[in-house]
């Protein structure tokens, strides 16, 4: 739709707004193909440009598939080039995601996923099933713990860490990995993903509300503790004792960034839940109760003033996606009621970005690709 005269209220679809953040990000764009980094909003890291740059090119490639417009591929190619260079990968393993002198450099599991996630996508939008290829190396760099149904991180210079005790790392790798996972007879990758979603209702914990414990595997039973020691991950233990400590103190912190990741989690299981919907894991998992979460008046409170954790994970184009993908009969006005909250709060129309209200912008702009796997609504901006 053309722009609307000043002061008229302005309806796009979800496909024209992807491709007016495209055309932003054209400006965006550095010489050798990489995107500004941010900073991973809360987590203030010093952040490498992988992640941003994976994000874009999701973005950039599905455009160029809906559009056929020439500038969108050359600029997704550019991505793609840059996320090959063996700069991001020194040592020949996994990316360089953050600097810091007291965490891991690959951010955990999850900053390999973002790029496992894109070239998925960019293999499938840009027609290049090579890059499944160089996804499925940097998903077997990370040792699978068969027992648990978890992968162990992979530092930047080959050693393998410890378990990543993150729950939405995990489900976040898991998904991105399915993905390519049945595509040219990766046969142990699909494997290890299906011990994943075997293992789903054991490693991922919630409360009695529904809400999602940000732990991995937060109860751990008598027949879990042969399994840890068996996959030599004792370090699971200790969150056994923080989830004890979250409940007995009720910690007010830890349950405010446990709902800023309500909608992340349910954004990947909605994913997952496509990719390998056959699974008997979806008819286990109380989903409903899990997207209720979101219905609360606290909850919604929140997320439309955009306080806590929402500022930089604002939860709007999650919850639609979860909502089309678990309701048997989506409702597109709760749809467009999470979609419009989070353009309302951050989108800015005079430079078609995703940037207001937060403390990274570069990191939040990106974010728009979660509206990809929705369908082609017409919103209200």
């Amino acid at each position: 739709m053309s722009e609307c005269e000043s002061g008229e209220v302005e309806f796009v679809t979800i496909h024209e707004l992807l491709e007016r953040s495209a055309e932003s990000a054209l400006e965006l764009q550095r010489n050798d193909g990489s995107f500004p980094p941010g900073n991973n909003g809360p987590y203030q890291d010093d952040s490498t440009p992988v992640r941003n740059t994976a994000n874009w090119l999701k973005i950039l490639s599905f455009v160029y598939e809906q559009t056929g417009k020439r500038k969108f591929k050359q600029a997704s190619n550019s991505a793609v080039e840059y996320l090959k260079q063996d700069e991001l990968r020194p040592y020949g393993y996994t990316y360089i995601c953050r600097r810091s002198n007291k965490k891991d450099s690959c951010n955990g599991v999850v900053g390999q996923a973002n790029v496992i996630e894109a070239m998925g996508r960019a293999g499938n939008y840009l027609d290049k099933p090579e890059l499944y290829d160089f996804a499925a190396q940097i998903y077997n760099l990370h040792p699978f713990n068969k027992n648990i149904g978890v992968w162990n991180r992979r530092e930047i210079d080959g050693t393998i860490l410890t378990t990543d005790r993150t729950f939405n790392h995990q489900l976040i790798f898991a998904t991105a990995s399915s993905l390519i996972s049945d595509l040219n007879d990766r046969n142990e990758m699909h494997r290890e993903i299906s011990v994943f979603l075997n293992n789903l209702s054991q490693n991922m914990g919630y409360d009695s509300s529904g809400l999602i414990i940000h732990r991995l595997r937060p109860t751990i039973g008598l027949f879990d503790i042969v399994s840890i020691l068996r996959d030599k991950s004792p370090e699971l233990f200790l969150n056994q004792i923080l989830h004890t400590k979250r409940r007995i103190l009720q910690d007010k912190d830890v349950k405010s960034k446990e709902q800023g990741y309500q909608s992340v989690n349910l954004y990947w299981l909605a994913n997952l839940k496509r990719r390998r919907p056959e699974h008997d894991i979806w008819s286990d998992l109380p989903i409903n109760k899990l997207i209720n979460v979101t219905r609360t008046t606290e909850y919604r409170s929140q997320a439309k003033q955009s306080v806590n954790w929402f500022s930089n994970m604002p939860p709007g184009f999650e919850i639609a996606h979860a909502l089309n993908t678990f309701d048997q009969d989506p409702d597109y006005n709760e749809m467009r009621y999470w979609i419009e909250m989070a353009l309302n709060n951050h989108y800015d129309k005079k430079t078609n970005q995703f940037v207001k209200n937060c403390d990274d912008p570069d990191t939040l702009n990106a974010l728009l690709y979660k509206l990809i796997d929705l369908p082609n609504l017409s919103v209200r901006l």
